[in-house]
């Protein structure tokens, strides 16, 4: 005989977390519901439900087909009704029947399964969850009445008054407007652009397309403050989002405020944004030392992935993987992290000694990884082996003998865990062993191995390496993200202080640069004017692209190496001892400073210092003359020194490369003296004067390099000339680009310069700077000065107008006191315009009047009606006068040469300092012209000729409608 299967179907769980109507007959839901046994009113108050017990009568039949089954005929026993925890637990089953024991045994289990749901639930209950950031954000800025949202949500949950309750209440509801759903968002921008709603939230979902400028045309002109609560991945994306308050024909430029934590792991994403901008200023600003809108956006700060970054990175993790101590930051780490290392230490190395105890292997066999374990604990174990057989061996060894004598960290929590020992007394033993783990070499960087194997950064996978990603900044701070707060802030804290330190080495020793190459050399000189481009056709007519081609003579002669030697002699750059592999040990060299460090393989080393001094390579290969250097140790504060060629100049090479160097024998061992130097420097800067691209002798080139630098209006085409260059951009930092941004500041513009034509009487030789050199009669504070001429200027972005006037009025009053002639002079405009002038505004503005009528006397116009004060002029500021000369005639094409199409005759003059694009390969300039020329003559874009024949006809008519005037 058996009993009916008692339903556990959670559907049926009430508020409270109890089953309702345990074991009621399918189909009988609605009759059980009705009949309560009335006891059920007295139940606890704990519950508000009931649970069903039916009892059913066993069935005396001996068949086997009536065993364990329900005699559904059999007349049942009334249900009654029970409270959940009022089921007993602890009834006697010693007298009860098969059947009662199952029937207890399931209502028990029942309770302790309702006990578990009813306390998750509660505990739920107690969360104190925040709200949606989103939502919160927009009901405490005031409501959806009052706050814009551009999202990409249909839904949100609103705080609203309830005033029957008093009280705010939070619901939900779906989107709306005016309009259909799919123009919400229009709406949504239309009610912040016209004022009715003065804030607006916008996500990442709705930052495409959308125009939040105080725009002239919109009612609400107020600036704009955009504040960034979340930097996105990608720098791209957050430059389109920063372009959505700031874009043209607005009022006012926006403030921009980013939200960013102290978490480490989120200044990856500012250190993206700041790269990207930095690059962009560097651009359009025209400096090296410019970090362009990373500045004005206060994230320069952040710009951290880049050579220093990278430099300072991997100085970090060297020192990392050595575990060296580093007192700065070993003092500021909390106790309870040498704890958590410690525990996880003691841990690793009882497991091992146990195997030891056993008789499977010694105590550093038991270390390593065994052959069927898996790939996750192969490298932790990897990592540990490494780690306590390497660099912490001291500390192994101590952490062994505590183990041993049972004053293991882990030991004491078990101590602590059952009662033997109280907290005080194990608290004071484990800052025992924390004080004699840190004597034996605990610190900081032991922490920091731990903390990056568990984020994927281990000395071996870094060894194993990624070609198509390898390890740099971005990734060291996205790995940092996988890390606790108290971790990520430290670890962070450390390569910050490992940037500094490398960024003030590079101050220090003169070799700073943020990233702007600045072409050197003892002369840098502009080969010929520049060849001029318009890219952009009708589009921005004006805007052009030069390219300069530039003669670098990277060499430094005899005279200016002295100048340097001179200098630097007789300061004191301190010294650095590097190992030298000196050969066999059994080789006799008694008396040489050798040390007695004798390795397995017979080889023995040599302590070398880097002395500040001449020094000669003069290895077999080199056929034609010896080479020389000059080495300048720059100190112990830095890794680099500074090294000087007769053909390439002063440049820094890292020690490292140097020690290697000094192994393979590249130079002799001490110093050479000046004399014997500077005789194969004048032979060697001789031998140098030829080409970049040709050599004196093997691994020995020219010293004068040409190149090609891409200026001007270079920023809105910038992604078609890198695409034309075949540059599509990568993540990877250590993808060598095919251009550089250079910085190039040549001696010659000023030769260039004289070569044009000067035209005395032209109006272009009356410079805007001029107005003081020019002679106009001065008022002198009578009735003599009424009726003169003077002037004014107007200036905005693209134009200047000047207004002529007249003196209508002069009061010798108590005014301008200081001033010959006293009192206030009243002039009118040609625009209607009445102003208030004192002598010297007045006078200033002769001069213009004055520059303005020579101006228009020198293009043949009588002097009377130049001094008309009835019109006012345009500027020449505000269009060129001259036209454009197109390098081709009209209807001339070049099928090979298409860049030709777009070029015209530079006209301007030749500047003494660019900022533009280097492309490092020869030939490549050539290569980005011809494709990206093509390029844009496929779409359509209007060659410099067809400009030229649209600004001749715009002319022509602008001098017919003048002589229509006159």
């Amino acid at each position: 005989r058996a009993r009916k299967a008692v339903s556990y179907d959670e559907r049926n769980v009430s508020s409270e977390g109890v089953i309702l109507n345990l074991g009621t007959k399918v189909g009988a839901g609605k009759k059980s519901g009705k009949k309560r046994n009335s006891s059920s009113a007295d139940s606890d108050d704990e519950s508000d439900f009931s649970v069903s017990i039916e009892g059913d009568v066993l069935s005396d039949s001996d068949s086997d087909d009536d065993d364990d089954a329900f005699d559904l005929k059999k007349k049942k026993t009334p249900s009654q009704s029970i409270a959940w925890n009022e089921i007993p637990l602890d009834s006697d089953e010693t007298n009860m029947c098969l059947s009662d024991r199952i029937e207890y045994k399931r209502k028990a289990d029942y309770r302790r399964a309702a006990e578990k749901v009813k306390g998750w639930l509660d505990t739920v209950d107690s969360l104190s969850l925040p709200a949606n950031p989103l939502d919160r954000l927009l009901n405490e800025l005031g409501g959806p009445d009052q706050v814009a949202e551009l999202t990409g949500r249909k839904s949100r949950q609103i705080k609203q008054y309830n005033a029957m309750t008093d009280k705010y209440e939070v619901i939900y509801e779906k989107r709306k407007g005016e309009g259909p759903m799919d123009q919400l968002n229009i709406e949504e921008k239309n009610n912040f652009q016209n004022g009715s709603k003065l804030i607006a939230i916008l996500s990442e979902a709705a930052s495409t397309g959308i125009s939040l400028q105080a725009d002239k045309r919109v009612k609400n002109q107020r600036r704009r403050v955009h504040i960034t609560i979340e930097l996105p991945w990608s720098a791209d994306k957050a430059i389109q989002q920063l372009g959505r308050t700031h874009r043209s024909n607005q009022t006012t430029g926006p403030l921009y405020k980013f939200l960013i934590s102290d978490v480490g792991g989120e200044k990856r994403f500012a250190s993206a944004v700041a790269k990207r901008l930095a690059l962009l200023g560097a651009l359009t600003q025209g400096d090296r030392r410019a970090t362009g809108s990373a500045n004005s956006l206060g994230l320069s700060t952040f710009d951290m992935d880049n050579q220093y970054g990278s430099r300072a990175l991997h100085k970090m993790l060297k020192l990392i993987w050595a575990c060296a101590s580093n007192e700065a930051v070993d003092n500021d780490v909390d106790d309870g992290l040498y704890v958590e290392a410690l525990k996880m230490i003691d841990g690793h190395l009882k497991e091992a000694l146990e195997a030891e105890d056993r008789g499977e292997g010694t105590l550093e066999e038991n270390l390593v990884p065994f052959d069927d374990d898996t790939e996750g604990e192969k490298t932790f174990r990897s990592m540990m082996y490494h780690l306590l057989t390497g660099p912490c061996g001291q500390l192994a060894s101590n952490r062994v003998t505590a183990i041993k004598e049972g004053r293991s960290v882990s030991a004491y929590f078990e101590s602590l865990a059952d009662g033997s020992e109280d907290k005080e007394s194990v608290k004071e033993k484990i800052d025992d062993e924390i004080k004699s783990a840190l004597d034996a070499g605990l610190n900081f960087n032991v922490l920091c191995n731990i903390w990056l194997y568990d984020v994927g950064v281990s000395q071996d996978a870094l060894i194993q390496g990624n070609s198509r990603s390898p390890f740099g900044v971005a990734k060291f701070l996205n790995r940092l993200l996988g890390m606790n707060l108290k971790r990520q802030n430290l670890v962070f804290d450390l390569f910050v202080k490992t940037l500094d330190a490398e960024i003030r080495s590079a101050k220090n020793s003169g070799t700073y640069d943020i990233g702007i190459k600045t072409t050197k050399g003892q002369s840098v000189t502009f080969i010929t004017k520049p060849q001029s481009f318009s890219f952009r056709g009708l589009t921005a007519p004006n805007e052009t692209v030069e390219l300069y081609a530039i003669q670098q003579d990277k060499g430094l002669s005899p005279e200016k190496m002295m100048e340097l030697y001179n200098d630097v002699k007789d300061t004191n750059s301190g010294s650095d001892s590097i190992d030298v592999d000196t050969g066999n040990a059994d080789s006799s060299d008694e008396g040489q400073g050798w040390v007695g460090s004798f390795h397995s393989n017979g080889r023995r080393r040599r302590i070398i210092t880097i002395e500040t001094g001449f020094y000669v390579d003069n290895r077999d290969y080199l056929t034609v003359t010896e080479k020389v250097f000059f080495i300048q140790n720059l100190g112990n504060q830095s890794d680099k020194c500074l090294v000087a060629r007769p053909n390439y100049g002063v440049y820094t090479e890292s020690k490292d490369s140097l020690k290697l160097k000094f192994n393979r024998g590249v130079f002799t061992r001490n110093p050479v003296s000046v004399e014997r130097a500077m005789e194969i420097w004048r032979r060697e800067y001789n031998l140098a004067d030829i080409p970049y691209s040709e050599y004196y002798q093997k691994s020995c080139r020219g010293r004068h390099r040409e190149s090609y630098v891409f200026a001007g209006s270079i920023v809105p085409i910038l992604n078609k000339i890198l695409i034309a260059g075949k540059y599509r951009g990568s993540d990877n930092e250590n993808t060598k680009k095919p251009f550089n941004v250079v910085r190039v500041e040549v001696s010659n513009a000023a030769e260039l310069n004289s070569d044009m034509i000067q035209q005395p009487s032209s109006p272009e030789q009356i410079q805007d700077g001029d107005d003081e050199m020019l002679q106009a009669d001065p008022v002198v504070g009578d009735e003599d000065d009424i009726g003169k001429g003077v002037a004014r200027e107007l200036v905005n972005k693209t134009s200047k107008v000047r207004f002529r006037g007249a003196i209508t009025k002069y009061h010798d009053n108590d005014k301008n006191t200081h001033l010959d002639p006293t009192g206030s002079y009243f002039v009118k405009f040609s625009d209607g315009r009445k102003l208030e002038m004192d002598a010297e505004q007045v006078n200033h503005g002769r001069r213009k009047f004055e520059k303005e009528v020579n101006r228009l006397v020198s293009i043949g116009m009588p002097r009377e009606d130049a001094s008309s004060i009835d019109e006012h002029t345009k500027g020449a500021s505000l269009a060129k006068t001259k036209l454009r000369k197109p390098i081709l005639h009209d209807g001339e094409e070049d099928p090979d040469e298409f860049e030709r199409n777009f070029e015209q005759e530079f006209m301007d003059a030749v500047p003494d300092a660019i900022v533009g694009l280097e492309f490092v390969r020869d030939g490549l300039h050539a290569e980005v012209l011809q494709n990206l020329s093509k390029q844009l003559l496929q779409k359509g874009v209007e060659t410099t000729r067809s400009l030229y024949n649209l600004e001749r006809l715009e002319k022509a008519e602008a001098q017919r409608k003048e002589e229509e005037t006159m």
